[in-house]
């Protein structure tokens, strides 16, 4: 079990105007929400215009993707597969979210079919920017990796 007791729910350096912390709380449920059901297009209008993308995947520490195109087919690749399921891959339980100015620590579990088919549960967290309108600037994910 991590311990988080020395965070909170809002830093008390946060320098954000007040109802800031509620806007990106409600764009990260959207965002998680977008990403269960496989919506690409909702996950992308939940980005700002220029957005970024650093994957948990791929060589060395993860592959980089900028701007709408290359974030939407990294998107189409990691939870395009969740579409039109007719049971959408979940959160195992809500993420746990922690704001730091325009800044998100969001640790989070997806419940995925593991190799055999069975369920397997998957770990991690990511490290969220906002843009100035409350949309996701960066999505720097991190994640533990299967055996």
């Amino acid at each position: 079990m991590k311990n988080t007791a020395h965070l909170s729910q809002e830093s008390e350096h946060d320098q954000e105007p007040a109802g800031t912390t509620d806007r990106y709380r409600k764009t990260l449920e959207l965002f998680s929400a977008a990403w269960s059901r496989g919506d690409i297009d909702s996950l992308l209008n939940l980005m700002g215009d220029e957005p970024v993308y650093k994957g948990s995947t791929g060589a060395g520490p993860g592959t980089f993707y900028s701007g709408r195109e290359e974030v939407r087919a990294a998107f189409e690749k990691m939870a395009g597969g969740n579409a039109g399921a007719c049971e959408p891959l979940t959160p195992a339980t809500s993420p746990e979210m922690y704001f730091f100015s325009n800044r998100a620590l969001v640790y989070w579990n997806l419940v995925l079919p593991g190799a055999d088919g069975s369920p397997q549960r998957v770990d991690g967290v990511d490290i969220i920017e906002f843009t100035g309108d409350g949309r996701i600037s960066v999505k720097d994910a991190y994640r533990k990796s299967f055996s």
